[in-house]
């Protein structure tokens, strides 16, 4: 079971993760993949852990998960305050290109198998991974 939060945190600025359960171990985490911005370090955490640590209020319903690569920047530019000036409109859109430009990546050379095997083929895989990215970043940006 997965769902999209955007959470009321004390940052003041809406916030997206995931919330993911195991219904029969009576288990709910979140999958925060962007709380380093904020400082947190930790990518997955107990969902009551998630809420009391970071003075987070849940929303009243979970949405579908339906994110794509740029939703919370679609969502940033509808608010004021993170438009106002000129250099936050040019962050946002360098931003756009750079998730889009790894999403792209992603979709090209990044198979579905990627998890299976044992760790030493996990480490091979990722090191692939690593080259790769970096071969495609070096190359001159299309347009996004």
């Amino acid at each position: 079971m997965a769902s999209t939060h955007v959470f009321d945190c004390a940052s003041s600025c809406p916030h997206t993760v995931i919330q993911v359960g195991r219904p029969l171990a009576g288990e709910t985490w979140i999958v925060d993949t962007t709380g380093c911005q904020y400082g947190f370090r930790e990518v997955l955490v107990p969902s009551d852990r998630y809420l009391q640590e970071r003075a987070c209020q849940p929303p009243q319903r979970p949405v579908p998960y339906d994110a794509t690569e740029t939703k919370d920047l679609d969502y940033f530019a509808t608010l004021p305050f993170m438009t106002q000036t000129r250099a936050q409109r040019e962050n946002l859109q360098r931003e756009r290109q750079s998730r889009l430009r790894f999403a792209e990546f992603v979709k090209t050379s990044v198979s579905a198998d990627v998890l299976d095997g044992s760790n030493v083929e996990f480490k091979n895989k990722l090191e692939v991974f690593t080259s790769g990215l970096k071969r495609h970043l070096e190359k001159p940006a299309a347009s996004y």
